[in-house]
């Protein structure tokens, strides 16, 4: 009984310094993707059931070419950080996997174009035209820069600043929308050209903080050694990603494109889950980071069950908050595509099991 009372303490200050740094990722991650949020009423007003749904397909390409065009690097950033016990040899290292992410995603995006440009007619247009397969492109290379700020202030432990990464991909993300569909009136084009233009900001902004402070050498064996561990991971996030888009991409396929684009919308509206779920992630993680750089697998095994145990209970929270708010939440969208709505339950439901993929994830 001794043992079970002293540990209370330990761990009410544990989900304390969990809560507080949460609480700043999900104020920040909400702006981030509010943006996304903020426009569904414009895009649902300007396109058509069927080109929002090839704008949500259009939107699963960037997320799946991400990890393959950074050639899963990111993850090596992550792990060089947590790696050795002194911090400042563990923060060069992770800054030079950083400049070599930079160095291979420019490199392999200016591939892909050439590929594209030589296959596709310059005439093309739609999904898969010449300009928006270059925009998507463009756009997975530019995010795959984009995160690494923010990754490395979240290993860090400094959430504000993590925030206010967040906080200009808002910004840029709204602007580029606003511009390209309702100021300039350019449709689907316009939305992909939006994706573009918000990632093509946060990588120029991303680059000029990776070279100015995230010092690290341009060496072969750390970029062999990141290569080494990282690589592994794009198979694994490729999969990930190709069973979350699987659904949109059979209505696709089937002819079933009208009703994409109010399947897409109705998945759209449970994002504030994965919200939730992403910052508690972000919050937590890096406590399991310095347990391992402290203690190894052991410190992680002593930390893993609470660990675990609170993203299927966040899950369910966020999930009954969407569904009580789904009156609400079916005003942003126009009255075409709320007959989708009756499936978001259906969506919640499935977070909560998906939710035990982030701690696993993060032990691996």
């Amino acid at each position: 009984m001794a043992t079970t009372t002293s540990a209370r303490p330990f761990i009410s200050r544990a989900l304390l310094r969990i809560a507080g740094p949460a609480a700043i990722y999900l104020l920040a991650t909400v702006l981030s993707r509010a943006a996304s949020i903020l426009l569904i009423p414009l895009y649902t007003r300007s396109l058509s059931l069927s080109d929002y749904g090839d704008y949500a397909l259009a939107q699963t390409l960037v997320n799946l070419g991400a990890a393959p065009i950074s050639l899963g690097m990111s993850a090596a950033v992550i792990r060089f950080y947590f790696e050795k016990g002194d911090v400042a040899v563990s923060r060069a290292r992770a800054g030079s996997a950083a400049r070599w992410l930079v160095l291979l995603v420019i490199g392999l995006v200016a591939a892909i174009a050439l590929g594209i440009v030589a296959t596709r007619p310059a005439d093309s247009h739609g999904l898969y035209g010449r300009w928006e397969l270059l925009c998507m492109t463009w756009s997975a290379g530019g995010y795959a820069i984009g995160w690494i700020p923010g990754l490395y202030f979240r290993n860090a432990q400094r959430p504000v600043l993590a925030a206010c990464f967040q906080l200009g991909e808002f910004f840029v993300t709204l602007a580029a929308g606003l511009l390209m569909v309702l100021v300039l009136g350019r449709g689907l084009r316009g939305a992909i050209e939006a994706t573009a233009l918000a990632a093509s900001v946060l990588a120029a902004a991303s680059i000029v903080y990776i070279l100015t402070s995230m010092k690290g050498p341009l060496d072969t064996r750390t970029l062999r050694e990141a290569l080494r561990f990282s690589l592994p991971f794009v198979p694994h996030t490729a999969g990930n990603q190709i069973q979350l888009v699987t659904d949109r991409w059979t209505l696709k396929l089937t002819g079933y494109g009208e009703a994409l684009g109010g399947y897409s919308i109705a998945s759209q509206l449970t994002t504030p889950i994965s919200m939730i779920i992403s910052s508690w992630n972000d919050a937590a993680s890096p406590m399991i980071g310095e347990a391992y750089r402290q203690d190894g697998m052991q410190g992680i095994a002593s930390r893993y069950g609470r660990f675990q145990r609170s993203f299927p209970l966040v899950a369910l929270a966020a999930g009954i908050a969407v569904c009580v708010a789904l009156p609400i939440l079916s005003q942003l969208v126009a009255p075409a595509f709320r007959g989708a709505l009756w499936i978001v339950p259906f969506f919640c439901a499935s977070f909560v099991v998906e939710s035990l993929y982030y701690p696993n994830s993060v032990v691996l």
